[in-house]
């Protein structure tokens, strides 16, 4: 496996993709990131200036990040979007 980052991470909830909203996330953890510039908390700080999560050093196993919404949201579909 290659090292990667993940330098932003939109959320939309909507019960149609016309009335999608953002979600916003006020926490995250994950079971590895690289550290300095590249923590998993740099994926929902809302910047796409090159830095990000990455997981440099553990690229050889699984990685998970685990995302907690501020507000509770609703709809039926979730959408997630990386820019990149």
């Amino acid at each position: 496996m290659k090292n990667y980052i993940i330098r932003s991470l939109l959320f939309a909830s909507a019960t149609s993709f016309a009335s999608a909203a953002s979600v916003t996330f006020n926490s995250v953890v994950a079971t590895h990131d690289q550290g300095g510039d590249y923590t998993v908390g740099r994926s929902i700080d809302g910047s796409v200036d090159g830095r990000g999560w990455a997981i440099y050093g553990q690229t050889t196993t699984s990685q998970s990040a685990n995302y907690t919404a501020a507000a509770p949201f609703s709809g039926n579909m979730l959408s997630v979007f990386i820019p990149q």
